[in-house]
């Protein structure tokens, strides 16, 4: 367990130092079509505002996904990322996160690798139509399916949908694909993001 934890924490520190030693700065979320995010550079290219990962999807939306009625939604601000949990009760059913700083490819497609070679994360598998480019995995616990999409300098992911069953009862989130619902998910989030 206690290596399990360790890795963790390299891989969220790998994730930092990759965005950090690139981006130029950090940006502060905005509400989704408002507000005056961008790393500070001055570049027409760093004006990208980073979402708020509570506005990406509603309630509703995650409810319909999950199979699951929402209750609450809590938002946690970390270092590197703004994260979003939709839950009912004390259960988390899906979260969204938006990294701060604004994302190149080379960066987000570096920060997955870093992710498989120092934290023992299988090998991301691409998903066509979503973004600029987007790959799905299921962490190291097999446990924890992620949604990863890149579009226009914004990165943000779905993720830690393991209430979702297929009806035969078995995970809907194993597999190299996302879920259909959590791939809607993703274009309802695509559709909301600024320039969309």
């Amino acid at each position: 367990m206690r290596n399990r934890t360790g890795r963790a924490c390299l891989v969220m520190l790998l994730g930092v130092l990759v965005l950090a030693g690139c981006g130029g700065g950090s940006s502060k979320p905005g509400a989704v079509g408002g507000g005056s995010g961008g790393n500070g550079s001055g570049s027409k290219a760093a004006a990208v505002e980073m979402p708020d990962p509570c506005a990406l999807v509603t309630k509703q939306e995650v409810a319909a996904a999950v199979g699951d009625s929402i209750t609450e939604t809590k938002e946690i601000r970390q270092g590197y990322s703004d994260v979003c949990l939709f839950g009912a009760n004390t259960l988390t059913s899906l979260r969204t996160s938006v990294f701060n700083d604004r994302t190149t490819l080379a960066q987000f497609d570096a920060y997955l690798r870093g992710r498989q070679k120092d934290g023992g994360a299988p090998e991301a598998s691409p998903v066509a139509g979503l973004g600029d480019a987007a790959r799905y995995l299921v962490a190291e616990s097999g446990t924890e399916p992620e949604l990863h999409v890149l579009k226009g300098g914004v990165y943000f992911v779905l993720g830690g949908f393991t209430s979702m069953y297929k009806p035969d009862g078995q995970p809907a989130w194993e597999g190299t694909a996302p879920p259909p619902a959590i791939r809607q998910l993703a274009m309802q989030a695509l559709a909301r993001l600024p320039g969309a």
